[in-house]
């Protein structure tokens, strides 16, 4: 299954990571929430009296501009969540102009997000929009999460080409990338990292300590 090892990458968290995504069974006689729920109600439908599980937030609002890439990724990733965690809650960031979906699993919802990607003011403005949404953590798949909004944060880096090659970046891209990563980098609670060399060259460029990276390999789509 694609990116499984993302599911189990919580085990190799530092201690003071752990403690807020550990896997905690439902009681027997909770319901789940319905379709109509999951679609019309996103941000209501795990109150925190109700249910003991983690709260967690996939930032997947890349998906509605691109086709490959870290948008397939984050398809992937989601897909393959959805299968290997049932415990805990999923809330997917969408954006503004993604199609309506039906969540994965009774423990999936999606909610809209008016944030662009890529915006000069998105760290802050996403922040403001996921802080009802009370999320014990969020995963920003795309390098940059938000200032604030959730409790805690894991972030993919999947290279440090553009600090390598920054001739070959747009001016947009270099102003989004190259003005966030240091910051990114200091935010996030937890890195993941498609290689070792890109492991390598957190901790070289950016000074980022090896024990708050773990390297998870992509997988491979079934159609290979």
């Amino acid at each position: 299954c694609l990116f499984a090892a993302e599911g189990l990458a919580r085990r190799n968290f530092p201690e003071r990571s752990r403690s807020y995504i550990r896997t905690r069974a439902l009681p027997h006689d909770t319901p789940a929430p319905s379709a109509h729920m999951r679609t019309t109600c996103p941000g209501l439908i795990f109150p925190a009296r109700t249910f003991s599980s983690s709260k967690i937030g996939i930032d997947a609002r890349l998906i509605a501009y691109r086709e490959g890439g870290i948008a397939e990724y984050m398809r992937r990733l989601i897909e393959a969540i959805a299968v290997l965690d049932t415990s805990d809650y999923f809330t997917i960031l969408d954006s503004r102009k993604a199609s309506s979906q039906t969540a994965l699993a009774a423990n999936f919802a999606h909610v809209k997000m008016l944030t662009p990607c890529h915006h000069r003011v998105e760290r802050l403005t996403l922040g403001l929009e996921i802080a009802r949404l009370r999320l014990d953590l969020l995963h920003s798949p795309d390098f940059i999460p938000p200032l604030f909004g959730a409790r805690r944060t894991v972030i993919t880096i999947h290279d440090l080409n553009f600090l390598h090659y920054p001739q070959f970046q747009t001016p947009d891209s270099r102003r989004y990338y190259n003005g966030n990563i240091q910051a990114a980098v200091r935010k996030a609670d937890h890195i993941l990292a498609d290689s070792q060399a890109t492991k390598a060259d957190l901790c070289h460029l950016l000074r980022v300590p090896a024990e708050r990276i773990t390297v998870h390999p992509l997988g491979v789509d079934p159609m290979f």
